[in-house]
């Protein structure tokens, strides 16, 4: 299951033995050591003509680059701020506040709720 990458030239040698010499994918996957379902894909992109073929390549490298730009960053300000908000509510200072908190009879929704400076003041 590893991408490795294969040279243009050997995957259409690998189509060609199967289209023009009339060998069996399965045939030709076993001797390749490469995937049925690449031997397949390289069929179905190189059995087209050269011009349409890199009509195909620049679209997919249009559509790959689009993507790229469109990457969401704010999921990954969330993931920060998500991790920050754990980090912050669980570590060794809010483990005091909490308990503080519990202590001075603060009901458990105001746990959170209470910050460290309030924290300070009663203590």
């Amino acid at each position: 299951m590893s991408k490795q990458k294969y040279p243009e030239e050997f995957k259409i040698e690998a189509v060609k033995q199967i289209t023009e010499r009339g060998h069996k994918v399965a045939d030709v996957s076993a001797r390749l050591c490469v995937s049925q379902h690449s031997l397949y894909q390289w069929i179905k992109r190189y059995t087209l003509p050269v011009g349409q073929r890199q009509a195909q390549t620049s679209q997919t490298d249009e559509l790959r680059r689009i993507k790229a730009t469109d990457a969401s960053p704010p999921s990954a300000k969330i993931r920060q701020s998500s991790a920050r908000r754990a980090s912050a509510t669980c570590g060794p200072r809010w483990r005091r506040v909490r308990t503080a908190a519990k202590h001075l009879g603060f009901p458990p929704v105001g746990i959170l709720v209470l910050s460290a400076n309030q924290f300070d003041a009663h203590e």
